[in-house]
């Protein structure tokens, strides 16, 4: 990510070229007097130093708002705007991915969409390397996205990943995966959903995942470990018309998604999608 003078105001660049300068004045003053030039860069460093991290916050900014925009703003079933948002994030490293990864994960709609297209195989460009087995990309954003390929070992590689190095951006996509038709799959994320769930801050995210899931052929033993993890036996989500809860923790306006599961899981005749 480059550094470009825009990103920082005047005074900004004021502070920050006065404070190298100074930096620079105070190791040239050490021949003459070590204890006020160390006292100077001391001072005139850690003002440098500060400076630097703002320069490179407001970058990271302006970097992530367009991809920010894209994912806030896609409707569910445009399927040209999510292969747009994975374009746009694939290439993403370092800061700027984890920016991107936290919104994407924060996103109910988008993630709606997202998996949504990716279930229908239509999206095009998800992260995948080559070898034996095939590896995802190096990324924290890369084994999420990797975890949406139609390709079951990429698939297995990237819940492995996230699995090794667990966070709580990664709750939607280790749900989605534990109800994967690959049994592999599925184990592997709900071995990563248990130990996730043994932090309580993953609860709210991984049971909030679960209403997009709920009404899935293989999410019985997902149910089983949020029930476990809960404390109780009551795995079925609650739901009234403004609140919905679930083993105590709300999920959001309305569980009118979990309702028409239900009903379409439950109805004769009708099939349930892997």
């Amino acid at each position: 990510m480059r550094l470009r003078l825009r990103h920082l105001t005047a005074s900004g660049h004021v502070g920050l070229w006065g404070c190298a300068l100074m930096t620079v004045a105070s190791l040239v003053a050490f021949l003459g007097d070590p204890r006020t030039a160390a006292c100077g860069l001391l001072f005139f460093g850690s003002g440098c130093a500060f400076m630097v991290s703002v320069w490179r916050r407001e970058a990271i900014t302006e970097a992530t708002a367009g991809t920010t925009g894209l994912v806030l703003h896609l409707a569910r079933h445009d399927l040209p705007g999510y292969r747009r948002m994975v374009a746009a994030l694939t290439p993403l490293r370092g800061s700027r991915a984890a920016a991107a990864l936290a919104t994407l994960a924060a996103c109910d709609r988008a993630l709606d969409g997202l998996f949504l297209h990716a279930r229908r195989r239509e999206l095009d460009g998800l992260p995948s390397a080559g070898g034996t087995p095939p590896a995802p990309g190096g990324t924290p954003l890369g084994w999420a996205l990797a975890s949406l390929h139609p390709d079951g070992h990429v698939r297995a590689a990237a819940v492995a990943a996230m699995c090794r190095r667990p966070r709580v951006e990664f709750a939607p996509f280790l749900v989605e995966r534990a109800v994967d038709h690959v049994g592999a799959v599925r184990a592997a994320a709900l071995a990563g959903l248990r130990t996730m769930l043994a932090d309580e801050a993953a609860w709210r995210p991984v049971a909030g995942s679960y209403r997009r899931v709920a009404g899935r052929r293989h999410a019985a033993a997902l149910a089983g470990l949020l029930g476990a993890a809960g404390g109780g036996p009551a795995l079925e989500p609650v739901c009234c018309r403004l609140q919905g809860v679930y083993c105590g923790i709300p999920f959001g306006p309305s569980c009118d998604f979990v309702d028409q599961q239900r009903l379409r899981r439950d109805a004769p005749g009708v099939s349930r999608a892997g």
